[in-house]
């Protein structure tokens, strides 16, 4: 059985790789746009692989993500710097970045080339997105938070494209409940209605244990992000692996090289995939991570 599972996942990461190779000249060659089918289907073969790593008991798969943004950016002569939220995200704590980042930025020099930056509940990933660290890691179990960094990832054009599309067919309180009970299927959709809803929520974006948006109309959605908003993300991302590896989990394996932002969910984001992550357990990890070498804060 493990043998078939090993051919499964070398068959899926084959398509990935080639699916990408398709993908860059289909955009080389229409003014950086491809087919929204290849870019769906380039995503769920990443998506699979991750699946099939989890599955063996190794984040290898999910690894794809940050050398396929890797690539991509290197590719287009990108020049990193740091991405401004374009998610309003419960727990977030942007707040505590002015003091945060200096600390978490000299960790990560003493620690040297090899330095990672961890985010085990990433959530809207604020630190990475303020630092664009070399090396990283985000986890996250919410899928549709997942589909929106891998989307930016994999296509911002498109991405942008999805969410002109629904900001294009209004931003009144009747048009957020029509995106509220739309039940999108493709990855690109869900990510671009995952903007959208917390654009124009008031707050935080919420949703309850069915898994449905659940926080009230706001209206207020500021500046709606853009095709150069999520390539500035992407090119954050280049070094970034994003995992589906439950936050405990993943805290579990760090060491020496990793710096860590253990900043676990709101209480009031419990939805689908987010378990509440009991402070005794999170207390525990952080300590055993600390005496493994790791720095957290």
């Amino acid at each position: 059985r493990a043998g078939e599972i090993l051919a499964e996942r070398e068959s899926w990461t084959s398509l990935a790789r080639s699916g990408q190779s398709v993908l860059r000249a289909l955009q080389r060659g229409a003014n950086g746009a491809a087919p929204l089918e290849v870019v769906e289907a380039v995503a769920l073969a990443r998506m699979e692989v991750a699946r099939i790593g989890r599955l063996l008991g190794d984040a290898e798969g999910d690894g794809v993500t940050s050398a396929l943004a890797s690539a991509v950016h290197e590719s287009e002569g990108g020049v990193t710097r740091a991405a401004k939220p374009l998610l309003r995200w419960p727990g977030a704590r942007a707040w505590l970045l002015p003091t945060i980042v200096p600390l978490v930025r000299e960790a990560l020099t003493a620690r040297g080339r090899e330095a990672r930056l961890v985010e085990p509940f990433g959530g809207a990933a604020a630190l990475t997105l303020a630092i664009a660290p070399a090396h990283g890691v985000v986890a996250e179990t919410f899928l549709d938070l997942l589909h929106f960094y891998r989307m930016a990832v994999v296509d911002p054009r498109v991405l942008a494209f999805a969410l002109t599309s629904l900001v294009s067919g209004g931003v009144d309180k009747r048009a957020y409940a029509g995106a509220i009970s739309w039940e999108p299927s493709r990855p690109v959709e869900r990510a671009a209605r995952l903007v959208y809803l917390s654009r124009l929520c008031v707050g935080a974006y919420k949703v309850n244990r069915l898994g449905n948006p659940s926080a009230p109309y706001g209206g207020n959605a500021g500046e709606w992000p853009t095709e150069a908003d999520f390539r500035v993300l992407r090119g954050v991302l280049r070094g970034v692996s994003i995992v589906s590896t439950p936050g405990l989990d993943l805290m579990a394996g760090l060491g020496p090289n990793d710096v860590v932002w253990a900043n676990p969910p709101s209480e009031g984001w419990l939805g689908p995939g987010v378990a509440r992550v009991e402070p005794d357990l999170l207390a525990k990890a952080v300590r055993e991570a600390a005496e493994r070498g790791a720095w957290v804060a």
